[in-house]
């Protein structure tokens, strides 16, 4: 009981941590995330400065709005030394609606963001503690940043965590040139905002929405086929955890009922040895519903005392939750243990006495009172009694099956994962995303010959083998998608496909195989005509049985593309198991601010990744980049949440299969001593060894088997909610079920064993004597 107890408070614990609790904001549940959304683009949440502006502006729904996205830094100390820092680019709004008070000094201002104003920075606390050692006289210090000298005005209070954003360790005003028209269509925000006291959130969806048409009307190139949803903040942070914390609290919850039933079934057998002191018990007055009340006291202290233990076990397996947890799980530092928690324990022990101690407390009052006290031989227990019992054992073994499925979908899962071949070399593979300055490239055009300059400056670095760009691709993009038709079948229906532009020498250096035509190269400019790379499953969709290569398509907004190649089809990673369409054309006919450098660099060499980030700072002065990330440790990262959901229902199935184990092999040998009477007479008139010992297994087997039946049929509907937690593995896989029905018949049949060995050495003289 204190297993099951600790195991449905540890996830109730951390459940309540993630999911439950507000955000340790003020007001926190009038915080809504205002998307930006593209139908062809799933789980799409972005915003435009330019749009949110006018939001601001035309709202009454909302108090105040506020912008902000992660940017990086290259910070130089006074020492010359540089070091690459995590900034947040805000608008003076942003941290007001949470409710951010400075240590120091004060916080962004509506001044910060107006053109020509002094450039100014406020570090958090642990920026200040860590970089400045805490100086008090930091105030209207300089620091610079990308070379250029920032004024300090203030120093945030410890412990502030904006979600998404927990990484920026300063914070500097949002660049008035951001908010010019043409950038517009550029989205690369995340925007909050605060709910006025009265306004409903379905009210002020009605109102943004209709914003967001009026603006659709009047800026109809960047605002067309976009949308707007608005999603309360705490919503919007846990959502993608949600649904997997309460697969892993109702496992718990599972094993808290297996635990209950043993526990049923063992008061049950007492109760039936206690026949003769509930019989004294009854024939000096005390009524049928006093012998029942006496037995559920009892059954309260067994949950009580069990939830004390299973407290304690809460307590460590809270930490060892914790700290196992991946980082991806948002607000898990905040798990604790408080006054919530063990409010639920105590209800969670009241529930469970109830649960396991009434059936056996109705079958307390003794049918056959003035035999018991006589000392009668007692009598097989009534076929109420035995039907009871065998239900608790198909009930846990049912439960067990289901907790056993998922795990073993769980393990399949992370195998297939562990051994992904995405049909690419990700060895020695490093990436840089990088974002160009409008400010100092306002015209696309000229994006391409800077991506060739970077290119070209990277691969003369030492250790350099080969680099090139792209807009995303395997393990790090991919998400938008574009309406795909036939150019010469004006009539023929269009498919999605996920779209990438790419540089040249892209696919070379990632060695993903060309089955047809040509690889993109430096002659695919702006002056071009235009031209596009398919991959195996998109030539097949669209020319299942001719060639590919030649042919034209046309994208959702009318550019005519011709196939100038065919490439062999890269597996992506994680959650869609399958290649799904995909269309690529060149970054120099269609050039985008924002981008990714791959690099391949050469085995063993140390020092590469300091040798790119100086080299790209001396080539491009208007580029931003992130800090140089090794695809290896990518695939590593990506393998961290499915390997704990693999670890911790796998422990949760452990644990009931030995509590199932525990429970059947406890009712088999109970049925035994009970009947040993019986198979005494049996073994008299002649019955062999072998016969009892078939005719004990065999009831235990049955018992086993009709769970079996009853929890594949539940297994078979709970699965359904591993689906998103799944790679490349059905919920209904076929091996993963037969092979844990194989293994729970196997654990049933060493249960049976030991009462049944035991059942085929009665001995029939002692057993009648002992009558």
């Amino acid at each position: 009981m204190a297993l099951g107890i600790a195991a449905t408070t540890t996830t109730f614990s951390v459940g309540y941590g993630v999911v439950l609790r507000p955000l340790p904001f003020p007001a926190a549940g009038r915080l809504v995330r205002i998307c930006e959304t593209n139908k062809t683009v799933d789980g799409f949440c972005v915003a435009s400065p330019p749009n949110a502006m006018d939001w601001v502006r035309q709202s009454r729904a909302f108090e105040t709005i506020g912008l902000a996205r992660e940017s990086w830094f290259v910070i130089e100390g006074a020492d010359g030394s540089e070091e690459e820092v995590t900034a947040g680019l805000a608008t003076a709004g942003f941290l007001r609606l949470f409710g951010v008070t400075p240590l120091l000094g004060r916080i962004l201002e509506e001044a910060d963001l107006e053109p020509g104003a002094s450039r100014v920075v406020v570090l958090t606390y642990g920026f200040w503690q860590s970089r400045l050692g805490g100086a008090s006289d930091v105030l209207g210090q300089p620091l610079s940043l990308d070379s250029e000298s920032y004024t300090i005005v203030g120093v945030l209070a410890a412990g502030l965590e904006i979600p998404e954003l927990e990484a920026a360790a300063l914070w500097v005003p949002l660049p008035a040139d951001y908010f010019q028209e043409e950038r517009r269509g550029w989205r690369g925000f995340q925007a909050v905002g605060r709910l006025r006291g009265q306004v409903s959130l379905r009210e002020a969806s009605s109102e943004i929405t209709a914003l967001a048409a009026r603006l659709a009307q009047l800026h109809p190139a960047a605002n067309e086929d976009w949308g707007i949803e608005l999603t309360p903040l705490l919503d919007w942070v846990v959502g993608g955890v949600r649904p997997t914390l309460l697969v892993f609290f109702g496992a718990g919850a599972f094993v808290l009922l297996i635990g209950c039933t043993n526990v049923a079934n063992l008061l049950l057998f007492r109760v039936l040895a206690r026949e003769k002191e509930l019989a004294i018990r009854a024939a000096v007055g005390a009524g049928r519903w006093r012998l029942i009340r006496l037995l559920l006291v009892e059954s309260l202290a067994y949950a009580a005392l069990s939830a004390v233990l299973g407290l304690a076990l809460t307590y460590g397996l809270v930490k060892v939750f914790v700290a196992l947890a991946p980082s991806s799980i948002p607000r898990i530092e905040e798990v604790t243990i408080d006054g919530i928690v063990f409010g639920f324990a105590a209800l969670l022990a009241l529930f469970t006495s109830l649960f396991f101690g009434l059936a056996p407390a109705l079958r307390a009052p003794s049918p056959h009172l003035s035999q018991t006290l006589k000392g009668a031989p007692q009598k097989p227990s009534g076929r109420p009694a035995v039907e009871l019992r065998a239900g608790l054992v198909v009930f846990e073994v049912a439960l067990a099956l289901a907790l056993l499925v998922g795990a073993g979908l769980l393990i399949r899962s992370f195998v297939a994962a562990a051994r992904w071949q995405g049909g690419f070399d990700y060895e020695d593979l490093v990436l840089v995303s990088v974002l160009c300055s409008q400010k100092e490239y306002p015209r696309a055009a000229d994006l391409g010959h800077v991506y060739q300059e970077v290119v070209r400056q990277l691969e003369a670095l030492p250790g350099v083998l080969a680099a090139g760009t792209t807009s995303a691709g395997p393990l790090f993009g991919g998400t938008e998608m574009e309406e795909i038709s036939l150019a010469d079948q004006p009539t023929q229906e269009s498919w999605p496909a996920r779209w990438f532009d790419v540089g040249p020498g892209y696919f070379q250096m990632l060695e993903i195989t060309l089955v047809k035509g040509r690889y993109f190269t430096a002659e695919d400019h702006a002056e071009a005509p235009p031209v596009a790379l398919v991959n195996q499953t998109l030539a097949r969709r669209f020319w299942p049985d001719q060639e590919a290569v030649g042919r034209r398509v046309k994208t959702a907004n009318g550019r005519v593309l011709e196939v100038v190649g065919v490439l062999a089809d890269v597996k992506p990673f994680w959650p869609r198991p399958h290649t799904e369409p995909e269309i690529y054309w060149p970054n120099l006919q269609r050039p985008r601010w924002a981008s990714y450098l791959v690099i391949r660099t050469a085995s063993g060499v140390t020092g590469t990744a300091e040798a790119i980030r100086r080299r790209l700072g001396e080539v491009a002065p208007g580029m931003s980049f992130s800090q140089v990330h090794h695809m290896e440790q990518i695939v590593r990262r990506r393998l961290v949440r499915p390997r704990f959901n693999m670890l911790l229902l796998s422990s949760f199935g452990a644990l009931a299969l030995l509590l199932a184990f525990g429970g059947t092999y406890a009712v088999m040998s109970y049925n035994v001593s009970r009947r040993t009477r019986e198979i005494g007479l049996r073994t008299a008139l002649g019955a062999g060894p072998w016969q009892i010992f078939a005719s004990v297994t065999g009831e235990g087997l049955r018992l086993t088997a009709l769970g079996i039946g009853i929890g594949s049929l539940g297994a078979f509907a709970l699965t359904k909610s591993l689906a998103k937690m799944l790679y490349d593995v059905s919920p209904t896989d076929p091996a993963t079920f037969s092979g844990v029905i194989i293994f729970l018949t196997l654990a049933s049949l060493l249960a049976c064993h030991l009462p049944a060995r035991r059942a085929s050495r009665v001995d029939p003289i002692e057993a009648l004597r002992s009558e």
